[in-house]
């Protein structure tokens, strides 16, 4: 198994540590049986023990990072073996998606062939779980906002900026951005969102080069960072982004530093936007409150640990939650809405645009095929929203699959520096 991590490591850069144990066994789960799996954990669990007890084995390995795992290192490696064996299998598509994610660029090799090589078993049985399959629905999604209500965005923030751990509350704003935009849990921590800028004056022709060109609109500048904006105009937060969306009538851009996969091609870009209108204060109010954690140092091992809190977080409001049908629901499962939703409203290229894919069999992998013949008008109802696709990006995506070489020089345009 610790070999298996140092696999994974040698692969995505990551450095490895016994706390990732468990995503090898979830990994494993997928192809093994149960009973094997039960194994494994037991096994893991007696040597984890031993080694607290100042009890090394040598048999266990010669990596160096093992022989010199410290108490906290130890103790995080068992915490997560702990599970039930039912629990480590239902985490398996969750931590297959990290894993997917921490290679990006790093590897030539398939999302099957990635997880062959770290797991160290053939992926015959069961692949990735089909990513449509914990997708949920508008009702499950207003369960877990009125479950999570009372936590507020801007004392969440407060808290993790002086260092305070509001999983609950963090849980709100994440469920949330990942449900509207379809970001997935690692863009969360460096999205940003441009604002209509109060010193200029709109008139209608920048106002529609906004929805066609938003890169351009940037470059122009008529739009500026949240944050700057509500210095500008004395206003927390949320509500400058509601303002300066109403006193200049245009709407907001939001960009995603993408976090893309193994399968990244010409037309993968290092970050997407979304053209932002008709939103709900409220929904707007928390997207600009995801913008800010960027502000806030933070080590991947600490992101890492609050995205598993958080989708500790998740689990338990399903069991308490009746209106949540989903014994495998994550933080991925809001991702995965999105992506059904606007697959089902958009051009696949524009659905591509939106959620970070630029590979058609990416976005065939969510659930059933209901990409509609053509976008249309979106209404302003919040369980109808979705954000606007960049209409650059999505030719760009379309052109590549049409047509890598043309697709290539789409790309060679200019871009605002981010």
């Amino acid at each position: 198994m610790t070999n298996n991590v140092d696999r994974r490591c040698k692969i995505t850069g990551e450095t490895p540590s016994l706390g990732m144990l468990a995503s090898i066994v979830s990994l494993r789960s997928m192809t093994v049986s149960q009973s094997t799996t039960k194994t494994e954990m037991a096994g893991l669990r007696s040597v984890l023990r031993d080694m607290l007890d100042g009890k090394f084995d040598p048999d266990i390995g010669e990596l160096e990072w093992v022989q010199n795992a410290d108490t906290d290192d130890i103790q995080e490696g068992l915490n997560g073996i702990l599970q039930t064996a039912k629990e480590i299998k239902e985490a398996a598509d969750m931590y297959a998606q990290d894993l997917i994610e921490a290679a990006s660029g790093r590897s030539d090799l398939t999302d099957e062939e990635l997880i062959e090589a770290v797991a160290g078993v053939g992926h015959q049985r069961q692949t990735v779980k089909n990513k449509g399959a914990i997708s949920i629905g508008w009702r499950e999604f207003l369960a877990y906002e009125l479950n999570l209500s009372e936590y507020d965005p801007e004392e969440t923030f407060e808290d993790m900026v002086a260092g305070k751990n509001d999983i609950r509350g963090l849980t709100r704003i994440f469920v949330t951005a990942m449900y509207l935009t379809g970001m997935r849990p690692v863009e969360i921590w460096s999205c940003r969102l441009m604002i209509p800028n109060p010193d200029v004056t709109f008139d209608n022709e920048m106002r529609k080069q906004a929805y066609e060109n938003p890169t351009q609109s940037i470059l122009d500048g008529h739009y500026i960072i949240l944050e700057t904006a509500a210095d500008i105009m004395g206003r927390k937060i949320g509500t400058a982004a509601r303002l300066a969306m109403e006193n200049k009538q245009a709407p907001s851009i939001f960009i995603i530093m993408s976090a893309k996969q193994t399968n990244a091609n010409e037309a993968s870009t290092a970050y997407r936007m979304q053209v932002i209108d008709k939103i709900s204060p409220r929904d707007l109010s928390v997207l600009s409150w995801a913008t800010q954690f960027r502000r806030i140092q933070m080590d991947e091992k600490k992101r890492d640990s609050l995205r598993a809190a958080m989708t500790r977080t998740v689990k338990v409001i399903a069991k308490e939650e009746p209106a949540i049908k989903r014994e495998n629901v994550n933080l991925y499962s809001f991702r995965h809405s999105f992506v059904d939703r606007v697959r089902r409203e958009f051009f696949l290229h524009e659905a591509a645009a939106l959620s970070g894919h630029t590979s058609p069999s990416s976005l065939y992998a969510y659930g059933e095929n209901r990409t509609r013949k053509g976008s249309r008008s979106l209404s302003s109802d919040r369980r109808s929203w979705l954000p606007k696709p960049d209409p650059i990006q999505a030719e760009v995506i379309k052109s590549h699959w049409e047509n890598p070489e043309l697709a290539q020089k789409m790309k060679e345009i200019d871009a605002p520096d981010l």
